[in-house]
């Protein structure tokens, strides 16, 4: 597994740190995008949130016209590679245990 994600997170300290006005503390960054996987070996991989909005119209009646209502779905993506690397996170495959 790569350390890309702290290594850029220290690069951008180094880079937000130059640019704080002169008594500016506690600076923090945190690379956001990531999400911690606790199937088979623990790891860090970074993933992405996608989300759709659509207008679709709500069945109507009689008595009460249709009328369009907005839905929203997100759903989220879990990369198999390192964004910045291309080196390929390990595969969550259990190990077989011996009896």
């Amino acid at each position: 597994m790569c350390d890309c994600r702290s290594k850029n997170e220290e690069r951008l300290t180094e880079h937000f740190a130059k640019q704080l006005p002169e008594g500016a503390t506690g600076l923090k960054v945190s690379l956001g995008g990531y999400a911690m996987i606790f199937s088979g070996p623990v790891s860090m991989k970074n993933y992405s949130e996608v989300t759709a909005t659509y207008s679709s119209p709500t069945k109507g009646s009689a008595k009460k016209p249709s009328r369009m209502r907005e839905y929203k779905e997100t759903v989220s993506l879990l990369g198999n590679f390192c964004m910045f690397c291309g080196v390929e996170y390990p595969k969550d495959e259990p190990k077989a245990v011996q009896p």
